[in-house]
């Protein structure tokens, strides 16, 4: 019955502390080694830590003291025997107080700080927005999934708009490639010029006809658009102009033309 009691006292002294702090109530009183309005449940528990330490070390030095006490009152020899042991007692018990303490302030102090709820909170950052009325790959219409586009060119298109940085859409069963908002206006502009020069190459491939390099009147050279300078849309531009396909060369775009 003793150890029942006991286990259902431990039990109890662990677990209300959370059930108390679960329902958010503040408490009147706080305790001794507890700072002023706390309403969590680590410095609480760290509190019940210190002052039951507290608790033990007195009680300790008490029996210390009444042992001596009766050691020096007595004059029967084993009552003086009984002090003996209890002062011997006393100070067993005081030196495992203290030595349970030091032995983990050397071992390392946070042993000591019972901070075992104190977590980082998790951040979600924000996913952007996308906007329907902002298509780079068909700007008059959608992807149907059945009719003309379909099969490969669809799975084409598909890539073409991930790669671009879209996002590909299944709407009423047909498809549509957006790209996030905050895409400035020369950005889609790029975008759109990317996805035609692609849809053009992609339609010279399928015809399987001969290629030649589209060269400069001036300099008789290869024209290559360098993506980052100022002359890169003119560029580009130039060579849709052109009817030429367009491939990526490095960090930019070589044209060629189509006999």
């Amino acid at each position: 019955m003793r150890k029942l009691l006991l286990n259902v006292g431990i039990l109890s002294l662990l677990v209300l502390p959370i059930l108390v702090d679960a329902q958010g109530v503040v408490r009147m009183v706080g305790l001794p080694f507890e700072p002023a309005g706390n309403d969590k449940i680590e410095t609480y528990l760290q509190a019940l830590y210190r002052l039951a330490i507290g608790i033990a070390a007195m009680l300790a030095v008490l029996r210390l003291v009444l042992a001596g006490a009766k050691y020096i009152l007595s004059d029967v020899v084993t009552k003086k025997e009984d002090a003996k042991k209890d002062i011997r007692t006393s100070i067993i018990g005081l030196l495992i107080v203290l030595s349970a303490v030091l032995i983990l302030e050397t071992i390392n102090p946070a042993l000591n700080n019972l901070r075992v709820l104190d977590l980082d909170q998790v951040r979600i950052e924000p996913r952007p927005e996308f906007r329907q009325d902002r298509n780079f790959l068909d700007t008059s219409e959608v992807i149907a999934v059945s009719g003309s586009v379909g099969g490969e060119e669809l799975a084409r298109r598909e890539t073409d708009c991930l790669n671009a940085g879209g996002n590909w859409r299944e709407l009423n069963n047909s498809y549509q490639c957006f790209y996030p908002e905050g895409t400035t206006a020369e950005e889609s502009e790029i975008l759109s010029e990317e996805a035609a020069a692609r849809e053009l190459e992609y339609q010279i491939e399928q015809a399987v006809v001969d290629q030649t390099e589209l060269r400069d009147e001036n300099t008789n050279r290869p024209i290559y658009c360098a993506r980052g300078t100022e002359s890169f849309r003119d560029c580009y531009q130039s060579c849709i102009d052109n009817e030429a396909l367009i491939s990526t060369r490095g960090n930019g775009r070589l044209c060629t033309y189509v006999d």
